[in-house]
């Protein structure tokens, strides 16, 4: 009896570990996808924010444009396509975290843009934060 009740133990505890898994992968991939929107829209009100400025729209959106090949390509490069799969089941939870590491540091770097510069020696295309803040432009 007491053999049965481990075994009927173990039994209830993989798949719970299971549904678990299940649910962190699909909870990792929302996050994910949150992410690329949460990027998609900063990008998207930098071109609203700097409309004035069409040569810095151009290069932004070529740097946009090749930020989005070096993130395919790295997430390749950390996740090569190996056949067979030697990532496991927990390999679309653990694509998705890397991901979202790629994405978090680009969206860094394009707050820049929505910030504002400080006073200071050295101009960038970066406005200054009176003129961000400015509602009128």
């Amino acid at each position: 009896m007491k053999h049965l009740l481990i075994g009927a133990f173990c039994l209830i505890s993989l798949s719970l570990k299971s549904q678990t898994q299940k649910d962190e992968t699909a909870n990792d991939i929302s996050n994910l996808k949150l992410d690329e929107r949460k990027l998609d829209s900063l990008y998207e009100l930098i071109l609203l924010k700097y409309t004035d400025d069409p040569m810095f729209i151009k290069n932004f959106e070529l740097a946009q444009n090749a930020w989005r090949k070096y993130y395919k390509l790295e997430v390749k490069a950390m996740f090569p396509d190996y056949m067979p799969n030697p990532y496991g089941s927990m390999f679309l939870s653990c694509e998705s975290v890397y991901a979202r590491k790629l994405i978090k540091a680009r969206i860094n770097e394009v707050l820049l843009w929505l910030v504002g510069s400080e006073d200071g020696a050295c101009k960038s295309s970066i406005k200054p934060k009176p003129a961000l803040n400015d509602t009128t432009r």
